[in-house]
C-alpha cells in the first residue's frame, strides 16, 4: 500500500513541481487576498461591495467588487476551483452580484470560513434562491 501510494505522488505531484507551483501561487495570492478583504470588513474599511475594499489585490486584475466575485466564482485558473466548474451562468453572475441575500452570506464566508452553520443557511438559500 505505502508503494501504491508513493507512486501516486510521485505521478500526480512530484513530476509535475512547475503545474504545481502555479497552481499553489494562484492559490496563495487569491487566500491572501481574501485575509485581506476580511481583515479591512473586520476594521470597518467598507462594505463588501465597495471597490475601494479591493484596490491593491494583487490577485484581481479588474480591482472591483465584480472582479472579485468574477475571480472567485467564474475564472477557471483562480487557484481555488480551478477546474472551472462553476454553478453560476456568466449570464446570471448579475443578479448574484446585486442579491443582498448573496452578498451576506458571502462576507459571512469570508469572515467566518469556518462555520458550518454558514454552509448551512447558504445551502437552504441556495436551494429556494432567485432565478435571475
Amino acid at each position: 500500500m505505502n508503494e501504491l501510494r508513493q507512486e501516486l505522488f510521485d505521478k500526480l505531484v512530484a513530476q509535475h513541481d512547475a503545474r504545481v507551483k502555479e497552481w499553489l501561487d494562484r492559490y496563495t495570492q487569491l487566500t491572501r487576498d481574501i485575509q485581506e478583504i476580511k481583515a479591512k470588513l473586520e476594521a470597518g474599511k467598507g462594505e463588501l461591495t465597495d471597490d475601494s475594499l479591493y484596490h491593491g489585490l494583487s490577485s484581481l486584475s479588474e480591482q472591483s467588487y465584480e472582479g472579485f466575485i468574477q475571480k472567485l466564482i467564474n475564472e477557471q485558473s483562480n487557484g481555488i476551483a480551478n477546474s472551472g466548474q462553476s454553478i453560476i451562468k456568466r449570464d446570471d453572475l448579475a443578479g448574484f452580484l446585486k442579491n443582498a441575500r448573496f452578498q451576506t452570506f458571502l462576507g459571512e464566508i469570508i469572515s467566518s470560513p469556518l462555520n458550518p452553520e454558514v454552509y448551512a443557511g447558504f445551502n437552504d438559500w441556495w436551494k429556494k434562491r432567485p432565478v435571475f
